[in-house]
């Protein structure tokens, strides 16, 4: 598939003077976005902002994350393991 797709691979909408990883690798890069997990925090409620945060136990912090799992994992296995 990364040969077949060739560079359209990594057409991405990216900000200036960003590169996605293995850029310089097709086959990595094809793997990386299809085969190997991923875990994305897409969304933070409750952490107070950097320039006022401190190494402290949190009352409370709420975390909304995406795993994305390669195609032969067992999505009920995951939920176990997680």
């Amino acid at each position: 598939m990364a040969g077949v797709a060739g560079e359209d691979l990594l057409n991405f909408h990216l900000l200036p003077n960003v590169v996605p990883i293995n850029h310089d690798n097709l086959l990595e890069a094809y793997l990386s976005q299809t085969w190997r997990p991923s875990l994305t925090i897409t969304g933070v409620d409750g952490l107070p902002a950097t320039t006022i945060a401190g190494n402290v136990i949190r009352a409370w912090t709420k975390v909304k994350v995406s795993i994305r799992l390669p195609p032969t994992m067992d999505a009920h296995k995951a939920k176990e393991l997680v």
